[in-house]
């Protein structure tokens, strides 16, 4: 796999609905949002997208959530609280990431899989979406047959529904009680961080 960004299909409201979903602009203050959205435009993004080619200049901030995209540079001068959000927000994702090191050496394939499921949930703010095998796999760090032993077990326990890439989350308790630990550590750093 190369190092291109790969996303999952998500269908978007309009602007202003899917602005107040991505919490990340709606912790903003509303004129910091209404002059933010204003320069945004909506995109529709399908897996495999490529969003942006290593050593090419960075010119857009993509909020995956909704597609939301805007020139970085320009709105960060404009808005301290867009730079004091994105800073909280790196600092988490900079955490969320530790804790996955730290889970692919320790967790088992299945439990890391409905992590990674319910997290996907949590941003899409929906319960289906699409993820191929050679996608899970890739980003749980395991091969093929690791994915498919893994989804096949968690659809016997009746927890998704899967077919054909086509991802659905069947039972949202169930699936965090198969989750590892990492799941809940990760939503505390967020509700912390950025409330």
């Amino acid at each position: 796999m190369t190092a291109r960004a790969q996303l999952m299909k998500i269908s978007i409201p309009t602007l202003p609905r899917a602005a107040a979903r991505n919490l990340l602009l709606a912790a903003l203050p509303s004129q910091d949002r209404r002059h933010l959205l204003s320069q945004c435009e909506q995109v529709d993004l399908v897996l495999a997208d490529v969003l942006h080619e290593p050593g090419e200049r960075i010119r857009h901030v993509y909020f995956p959530t909704n597609s939301l995209i805007l020139l970085f540079r320009r709105e960060l001068e404009h808005s301290a609280a867009l730079q004091r959000g994105l800073k909280r927000y790196i600092h988490v994702v900079m955490c969320q990431l530790a804790q996955t090191v730290a889970c692919t050496r320790f967790h088992v394939v299945e439990a890391r899989l409905a992590r990674w499921l319910l997290m996907t949930r949590d941003r899409a703010h929906s319960s289906d979406f699409h993820a191929t095998h050679e996608f899970l796999a890739y980003i749980l760090g395991v091969r093929r047959a690791g994915v498919t032993r893994a989804a096949s077990s968690l659809q016997r326990r009746k927890l998704i529904r899967y077919n054909r890439g086509d991802i659905t989350i069947v039972d949202h308790r169930g699936l965090e009680g198969a989750a590892c630990a990492c799941y809940e550590l990760d939503r505390e750093t967020y509700a912390n961080v950025m409330h």
